[in-house]
């Protein structure tokens, strides 16, 4: 949204995409974490 208000043209799409996108990545990161402090006990 901030490009767009600068004048680059971006699909309607692509920003829930890329919040999709960061928070699954987020959220993959803190179920790795979350299975590797029950391994540890």
């Amino acid at each position: 949204m901030i490009l767009d208000s600068f004048g680059f043209h971006i699909p309607a799409y692509l920003s829930p995409i890329i919040t999709f996108g960061t928070v699954g990545y987020f959220f993959y990161l803190s179920r790795q974490n979350l299975a590797k402090e029950e391994i540890r006990g």
